[in-house]
């Protein structure tokens, strides 16, 4: 009998000798206060990071503001818009030509402006370059005065930000716009004038993006530096 209870005790014996210790208050405490420092630091470099890159970031918008004239109707209009100077509609009523603005909020819009002496009734804008077509349908306004016919077509969100965008696919190559509608098209070559305006247009709108989501992540790595430094200060 006491051969068998030896027998049976025996594995029981060998599993509590194995068995891993219960780690002490003053040990949990240790390994919570390295894991804290360990966050604090990478909370401290990322900070130090997102900070070094909107300086960058800053430096290159304030290189493009000068391209840019800014407007807000204080009377009618919530938020601000940029357009480039390039094309600034006032001097640009008589001919036809692509429109950028880029509001306070970051939103960018196209605008596709045809003059002619007949109209379109447009409905679509088509890009195309030496290999690659875009196409994307709009939202046409158009007036008639004096026997010339004024259409806009305006794009919004992601199909504006996809036309700019194509301009970026072979830098100095020839671009051409084709305005499509209901009873006609029209079909043009656009100047290196403003293909230059277009990839500024771009390049503005990515930076403003990008400066949006640095002070976005600077703000949350600062308070998260915040919150591990008391941690580790306790």
């Amino acid at each position: 009998m006491h051969k068998l209870l030896l027998y049976l005790s025996f594995p029981l014996l060998l599993w509590a000798c194995g068995k891993p210790a219960k780690p002490s208050v003053a040990e949990l405490r240790a390994e919570k206060h390295k894991n804290d420092s360990l966050a604090l630091v990478q909370h401290q470099r990322s900070v130090a990071y997102a900070d070094s890159m909107l300086f960058v970031m800053e430096q290159r918008r304030d290189s493009l503001l000068p391209l840019f004239e800014y407007g807000k109707d204080e009377r009618y209009q919530d938020v601000g818009r940029y357009v480039h100077r390039r094309f600034n509609l006032v001097r640009n009523m008589e001919r036809c030509h692509l429109e950028m603005f880029i509001d306070d909020n970051r939103n960018l819009s196209v605008c596709c402006h045809y003059v002619g002496s007949f109209p379109l009734a447009a409905h679509s804008l088509q890009l195309s370059n030496d290999s690659l077509t875009l196409t994307h349908r709009g939202s046409n306004h158009a007036f008639t005065t004096d026997e010339r016919y004024f259409e806009r077509l305006s794009f919004e969100g992601e199909p504006a930000v996809e036309l700019l965008r194509f301009f970026s696919i072979n830098p100095g190559g020839k671009y051409r716009a084709q305005i499509i509608g209901d009873k006609g098209k029209y079909r043009y070559l656009l100047s290196p004038e403003d293909i230059a305006a277009i990839a500024d247009t771009y390049h503005f709108y990515l930076t403003l993006t990008d400066i949006h989501q640095l002070e976005l992540q600077l703000a949350q790595h600062t308070e998260q530096t915040k919150k591990y430094k008391k941690r580790v200060e306790k």
